[in-house]
């Protein structure tokens, strides 16, 4: 199975993960800190895209990462790896979650937190992929999409506003905050 398979499975994924030490650090980063935060299991799901616009949701209050059904091959892998990075930072999410909750920040500087956070999650998956390409070859550098957001902050803020994902933290926020 390369990197350029169209998955059957989570656990495919998982067992190309599991074989790539980068990778598999990543993963178990993750795990252990899902469960310092809530001792919660880590679970992958596929769903429908309806449910997840883009692509993929880290689920940290459940333990899930919820991934689009219509993702295949590198895309997939790639959207996995990133949603474990925003994994390992389920607590800084919750943390500033608990701030919005208690009206401690704005609706503006709480999508800017929470996006700031995914920010730290690009850095993360775009080390993990470099280590992974040194120990697995130069393919893997295929699946690091977000190279060209990962240089600057303000441009990858910008992206996110522009591409509607800031949207979603609004959303959150007038869902949520009362």
């Amino acid at each position: 199975m390369g990197l350029s398979a169209t998955f059957q499975s989570v656990e495919e994924m998982i067992s190309l993960i599991a074989g790539c030490q980068a990778t598999c650090n990543l993963y178990k980063q993750a795990q252990e800190a899902l469960k310092t935060y809530n001792g919660h299991s880590l679970a992958v799901k596929i769903v429908s895209p309806e449910v997840v616009p883009f692509g993929a949701l880290c689920q940290y209050a459940l333990g899930e990462i919820w991934m689009s059904a219509a993702l295949n091959g590198q895309q997939a892998l790639s959207t996995l790896l990133f949603e474990l990075a925003n994994m390992i930072h389920a607590q800084r999410f919750h943390d500033v979650s608990i701030k919005a909750l208690n009206k401690e920040i704005t609706k503006e500087e709480f999508a800017r937190l929470m996006e700031e956070i995914e920010y730290d999650s690009v850095h993360l998956h775009t080390n993990t992929i470099k280590e992974a390409s040194l120990e697995q070859g130069p393919e893997w550098l295929l699946l690091d999409d977000y190279r060209s957001s990962a240089l600057d902050a303000n441009l990858y803020l910008s992206a996110q506003q522009q591409g509607g994902h800031t949207h979603y933290y609004y959303q959150w926020w007038d869902d949520h905050v009362v």
